[in-house]
């Protein structure tokens, strides 16, 4: 494997590895001379003394009353109270420090603190994680630079409370989601970087997004509604019901932009032209828990999301064009503790998808259905069971059925003619297995995999997973992973058909999964306030799926030939050095070679760094939260003929934002029908940096803009 990357061993890597290494050590050595200075003048109960008192009742409040207690008591995170307990590694509970994953988490309180509007807002703070932009305006979801030229994110997977929203069509069309999800109802969010199909199956391939739901415990009502810059209004609201057994939370949330005006050429014009984009987007949840008893569990999970942008051109190639993107996301499940060391649960979801093309006729009419309508119907029943046979070892076997069917149907206006995927129907069966053994306090051992059917007529393929977390010391951990995720091939490349003189891949029946092995090497540091991770990973990709040669004048297919090789470095820390501050950062670097002879031909740039900071207030009812997010120069990418350099090219930028929140009520201590008052306030892009992306897909043209000018904004919330 060292020979894959020996064109840059001499070069840029030893030196981002030892600055990133200074860097880890210098924020360790600082910590703890802060955390000496702190501890010899502290006068008030120490962090110890606070977790043992009422701990019972604090195990009964949520995640964001925890937070906000951790603020008043003057404990520094959440983290502190209980060490931040997660589910994605392993579907199961366990402390990021003991999870077989390279985790990070967004908490509600950061959602606040920094101001995130959208889930695309929310992942573009998390390490790792880059959120693209393109002709058409689908957004991808990039992990560790990890973008393959394809419209759609079908290298990560979204899941709503452990339970995936997965369309079998395009595999991976998340615009809707990343737009419309009703952000006020979350509680955290889990990035997974790395391989998680054995747990998880296709699309599970470079990471894994869990987005976990608050959870009623009182009855409360939150609402909010703010505005300002591009004709941007949202408005938002969340809360929840608890009687007896029963809990029920809910959530929604409305974003309407009409006014980003951008200069620039799309791919149907020649010279520059101001457009104006627009963008509509609308989501709720509603989510219901009841347990009758410790043993029996019943939830039940339903989210719909709607969105409306405009788009540059592409399939259509008209102006003041516009996609409608429509999901439904639906789980029952059911679990039962059938025994003190075997515990089972079901579970049915349903995604229901739909995308259509359309075009604005008038301001005051509605939009008139213009291009193919595409629609997919996926549905998973899963049985999994957690299993400890004797101290120190948990098992987790389990299986799925995964029933999908979809088609793209034909319109066809001026005589313009679309490539077509006729209706299908299939079943993959899938079964896998986990197990994680302590023989000693300090050490770890992981091992699992999952087998899977996509075709009765073909072989099962596996995926594998490895791993050994070492506990140096009560601070240190290492981490040592390696794990194989695997996307199954979609309907959209293997089922489609073009007519006769319609440019376009044909689909392929025979194409195989496309493969990802990838190793991990994370060390990881946690001292009272203070946590960081430093993380090594090389990731070889293989079978992926592209377009083949054309033969004879007939249209290329979708054939399994395209590799990419990646290797990179990861740092990321949260520290509170007083109680009123928060810091956060992360950064990453990541470089790549594709098709074995294109270095750095990702989109994604190789350098992205982020730094937030926050204070808080309690007594004044203030928090300000201040984000910066800096991404490096992106170079042309995978070498292509004809494209247009009619746009500005993809320099280096930041993007700035301050966030103020400021809750009147406390500040004056005012008691209004029990209401809490509070004013916000925003500025996006305080730098006015021009922001342009590479377009990635299409390459028609050179680059779109990846975010608007200085923007500012203002709300109001009121809780209840």
């Amino acid at each position: 494997m060292t020979t894959i990357f020996s064109y840059q061993t001499s070069s840029r890597c030893p030196a981002v590895l030892c600055a990133i290494v200074l860097l880890f050590a210098f924020t360790v050595f600082t910590d703890i001379f802060a955390q000496d200075a702190v501890q010899a003048n502290k006068k008030k109960l120490t962090r110890s003394e606070i977790l043992r008192i009422n701990i019972e009742n604090l195990r009964d409040l949520s995640l964001e009353e925890l937070t906000d207690l951790a603020g008043i008591v003057g404990v520094s995170s959440i983290e502190e109270l209980f060490d931040l307990v997660i589910t994605t590694a392993s579907k199961s509970e366990e402390k990021i420090i003991d999870a077989p994953g390279v985790v990070s988490v967004l908490t509600a309180r950061e959602l606040r603190l920094f101001g995130a509007q959208t889930l695309k807002d929310a992942l573009n703070y998390m390490t790792g994680a880059a959120v693209l932009v393109s002709f058409s305006n689908r957004n991808g979801i990039s992990i560790r630079g990890d973008q393959q030229g394809t419209l759609y994110s079908n290298h990560v997977l979204i899941m709503i409370d452990g339970r995936p929203v997965r369309e079998s069509l395009y595999g991976g069309a998340y615009s809707a989601v990343l737009a419309a999800f009703p952000l006020a109802g979350v509680e955290r969010i889990e990035l997974i970087r790395g391989p998680g199909s054995v747990l998880y199956g296709t699309g599970a391939y470079s990471g894994v997004v869990n987005i976990i739901m608050k959870k009623a415990t009182k009855s409360a009502l939150n609402l909010s509604a703010n505005g300002g810059s591009l004709g941007t209004a949202l408005a938002a609201l969340d809360g929840g019901i608890s009687a007896g057994d029963v809990h029920i939370s809910g959530s929604a949330q409305y974003l309407n932009q009409n006014d980003w005006k951008q200069t620039l050429q799309t791919e149907t014009t020649r010279n520059d032209t101001t457009i104006t984009y627009r963008q509509n987007g609308i989501g709720a949840n509603v989510g219901l828990q009841y347990s009758p008893g410790a043993e029996n569990n019943l939830t039940a999970n339903l989210t719909w999301m709607r969105y409306n942008p405009d788009i540059y051109g592409g399939e259509i190639r008209l102006p003041l064009a516009m996609i409608r993107e429509t999901y439904l996301n639906a789980d029952v499940g059911y679990t039962r503790q059938i025994t003190d060391a075997w515990k089972t649960s079901l579970n049915f979801t349903a995604t229901l998808y739909e995308n259509i093309d359309a075009r604005q006729q008038q301001p005051s009419q509605p939009p008139l259905q213009l291009g193919p309508t595409r629609q997919s119907s996926d549905y998973v029943i899963e049985l999994t069971n957690y299993i400890k046979p004797w101290r120190g070892l948990n098992v987790i076997v389990g299986g799925l059925a995964n029933v999908q069917n979809g088609s793209v149907t034909q319109q066809r206006p001026m005589n313009v003619t679309f490539a077509s995927v006729p209706y299908y129907e299939r079943t993959w069966w899938s079964a896998y297995a986990q197990a994680d053994y302590t023989p000693i306090e300090q050490l770890k051992l992981i091992a699992g995999a999952q087998v899977n059917s996509f075709d009765p007529g073909r072989p099962s393929s596996v995926v594998p997973r490895l791993g050994a977390l070492w506990s140096i010391t009560n601070d240190f951990t290492l981490k040592l992973l390696y794990g194989q995720a695997f996307r199954a091939p979609r309907a959209a490349e293997s089922d489609v058909l073009l007519e006769p003189n319609t440019p376009g891949l044909q689909g392929n029946r025979e194409l195989k999964p496309e493969n990802v092995s990838t190793f991990d090497a994370e060390l990881l540091y946690k001292h009272d306030n203070f946590q960081a991770s430093l993380v090594y990973f090389n990731s070889i990709q293989r079978d992926i799926i592209t377009a083949g040669l054309r033969t004879m004048g007939m249209n290329p297919r979708f054939v399994n030939a395209d590799s990419y090789r990646s290797q990179g470095i990861e740092f990321e820390t949260k520290y509170i050095p007083l109680e009123p501050l928060y810091f956060t950062g992360s950064l990453s670097y990541q470089t790549n070679i594709f098709r074995e002879r294109i270095t750095d031909g990702s989109p994604v740039p190789n350098w992205i760094a982020r730094l937030g900071a926050g204070y808080t207030n309690t007594d004044a009812g203030l928090s300000v939260g201040i984000m910066n997010i800096f991404y490096s120069k992106v170079d042309n990418g995978v070498p292509t003929q004809g494209v247009r350099f009619v746009n500005p090219r993809t320099e280096a930028y930041n993007l700035l934002s301050v966030n103020i929140n400021w809750d009147i009520t406390e500040a004056f201590d005012w008691t209004i029908a029990g209401a809490h008052i509070i004013l916000t306030a925003r500025i996006e892009n305080a730098l006015d940096a021009a922001a342009w992306q590479l377009e990635w897909v299409r390459r028609n043209i050179n680059s779109l803009p990846a975010a608007p000018g200085r923007g500012f904004y203002g709300g109001l919330t009121l809780r209840f």
